[in-house]
């Protein structure tokens, strides 16, 4: 593509929202489990106030410029080369300087056995009143196509989010990143990141945002299995919790895929969240998906795949329900079979992720 990148993007027209507000009242949690055996501490209750703020128009308007100006964005691909990637990432840095970031640029040759790839992450810090941080992440790297929701709108959420809280005193530090190289699969640009970081012992959650409008259903994973045993799955609780008071419905990873790293609720594989999981960090992942067709059969006979299963809808029959790294990860052609679709997501993902950012304090432990 060849078209040039705007200056500032712009979201939908929306009329100024008055306060919403759902109280502050205890919300009764999902069922938090260590093997079969109920935790029977008590439950955290979470102001559910949200601000009044047109949640979703900002990222919606980043994810339609991305769509229209950004597609292409490869990494490794010398059929097309890095020149839409690093026009994107030069977007983003000038779309969070606007907003009063200074960005950390962190580059590096990623030799991954094969080749070797130039990867360069955009990391902005927002300093809060401890050093204790949650680092809030998408990868803007894409297939070979417009790449709307993979990973258009996981950028477009952490760039809302990082203008949403520029002017709020945080009790926590927040890094908002972008990383390079998810689609290589081997996930560099967040590996770069933590084995070059010099306190990740202060990172108290990581936030993975991957594909958040497209699919059937709004998911979130968390936690990890020692045998039968779940560990670090505060963050999903705390996710759950908050969207169940919000009245927004959150699903799990499907309960029976035979991929160990896809073991409810979990979700060990698949994007940037690996290497924080690998290192003992806390993270919440949060998906737009479909996972199982109508009948809550796996769509692919191998569930290595079974991620991929993003649409029952019959229009996406052509890719066996993948929207992911296909023609129509195209926002104009996702408007046209899912109309609105794409914002509903978003806004409500918006809605969980401020609720959760507003309520974190440094003495939390998502362990």
């Amino acid at each position: 593509e060849t078209e040039t990148s705007p200056t500032e993007p712009s979201g939908p027209e929306v009329e100024t929202l008055p306060p919403e507000t759902s109280g502050s009242e205890t919300v009764p949690p999902p069922a938090e489990t260590t093997g079969t055996e109920p935790v029977t501490t008590p439950a955290p209750s979470y102001d559910l106030t949200l601000p009044a703020y047109n949640y979703g128009a900002t990222a919606y308007g980043h994810v339609r410029t991305i769509s229209d100006h950004f597609g292409w964005r490869v990494t490794g691909n010398p059929e097309i080369g890095p020149e839409q990637k690093d026009a994107c990432g030069a977007w983003i840095l000038q779309v969070m300087e606007s907003y009063g970031y200074a960005g950390r640029i962190l580059d590096w040759d990623h030799d991954n056995g094969k080749d070797v790839f130039h990867i360069r992450d955009y990391v902005f810090r927002k300093q809060g009143a401890s050093e204790k941080r949650i680092v809030i992440g998408a990868h803007y790297d894409s297939r070979e196509c417009h790449g709307a929701e993979d990973n258009g709108t996981g950028i477009g959420m952490v760039l809302e989010l990082a203008e949403r809280f520029a002017g709020i005193n945080t009790a926590v530090t927040m890094e908002f990143c972008f990383w390079d190289g998810e689609e290589l699969r081997d996930y560099a640009g967040s590996y770069y990141y933590l084995v070059t970081n010099e306190d990740p012992e202060n990172i108290i959650l990581y936030i993975n945002l991957d594909c958040l409008g497209a699919g059937d259903e709004m998911y979130a994973y968390g936690g990890e299995y020692v045998e039968d045993t779940l560990i670090r799955a505060r963050g999903l609780r705390m996710a759950e919790r908050i969207a169940a008071g919000l009245g927004i419905e959150l699903h799990e990873t499907p309960k029976g895929l035979s991929r160990a790293s896809f073991r409810s609720p979990t979700r060990t594989s698949g994007s940037d969240q690996v290497y924080f999981y690998q290192w003992g960090i806390p993270y919440v992942f949060f998906e737009a998906n479909a996972w199982v067709n109508a009948e809550g059969n796996e769509q692919h006979p191998n569930d290595e795949a079974a991620f991929m299963y993003n649409s029952r809808d019959p229009a996406f029959e052509k890719t066996e329900g993948q929207i992911n790294h296909t023609e129509f990860d195209d926002l104009d052609m996702l408007e046209s079979i899912v109309p609105g679709r794409v914002f509903e997501h978003i806004s409500a993902y918006s809605k969980i992720l401020t609720v959760m950012l507003l309520n974190i304090t440094p003495d939390m432990s998502f362990d």
